[in-house]
């Protein structure tokens, strides 16, 4: 069997793996769960690169509907989707990692190449995004903001405008996380509190179109349906 073809069947079976486990769990509870995860600072975490992985079980995640009966994602949930995510990060590198006789007839030239471009590829791939919020909004400001007069024709929202969306929506995610952390700080413990940090909690990572849609207007509206994705929309992946 080629490497390509056993790749196939490891990336179908792992992928029917972590399905069978997120089309039962609602998906407040998995992006929840994801964003605690991808939040954490943990040397020993279960993931060996949790920016990619996480974003992987989010897209599989979307690519049903949502069921009725859906469930809470648990931490036995959790527990079932490492390995096939791990394996599916893993898997691709066979393609990568040339067999004895392809190397036998390739120079050493070529042996020294190959594992330093290997090397890059690989960084590069289990590594999350390095740039900065700023340095990517300066990429914006340079090459997508002179084009706002027919972005904003074509697409209902020009790019200057799609980036303070984004900077507002970060902003307000980032006071929702302050508040959980001002409430699990050396405060007593009381009632109340828990009472309070359920709530911080339970609004935590979530924006709602109708705060967008009245501090922007229609193009609010325009930058949801542009960036937004409901569960069932999502494509498959393969």
């Amino acid at each position: 069997m080629s490497k390509s073809i056993g790749l196939q069947a490891t990336t179908t079976k792992n992928l029917d793996r972590i399905r069978s486990v997120v089309r039962n769990c609602s998906t407040e509870t998995i992006v929840g769960y994801s964003m605690v995860e991808q939040l954490s600072i943990d040397p020993w975490s279960d993931l060996s690169s949790p920016a990619k992985q996480i974003r992987l079980l989010l897209g599989i995640m979307l690519e049903e509907k949502e069921l009725p009966t859906s469930t809470e994602f648990s931490r036995q949930d959790w527990d079932k989707i490492i390995e096939p995510l791990e394996e599916l990060s893993h898997a691709y590198l066979q393609l990568y990692v040339p067999t004895t006789d392809q190397v036998a007839d390739k120079p050493k030239e070529w042996d020294k190449t190959h594992q330093v471009a290997m090397t890059t590829f690989l960084s590069y791939h289990q590594n999350g995004m390095m740039a900065s919020v700023e340095q990517i909004s300066d990429q914006i400001r340079l090459y997508l903001c002179p084009l706002d007069k027919q972005l904003s024709r074509d697409l209902g929202i020009s790019a200057s405008n799609a980036l303070t969306i984004a900077h507002y929506i970060g902003q307000e995610i980032q006071t929702q996380m302050d508040l959980v952390v001002q409430y699990v700080g050396d405060k007593p413990s009381t009632p109340e509190l828990h009472m309070e940090l359920a709530h911080a909690l339970e609004r935590l990572g979530k924006v709602r179109l109708s705060d967008v849609t009245k501090r922007f207007g229609d193009e609010g509206e325009s930058f949801w349906n542009l960036f937004a994705v409901c569960r069932g929309e999502g494509p498959l992946i393969n």
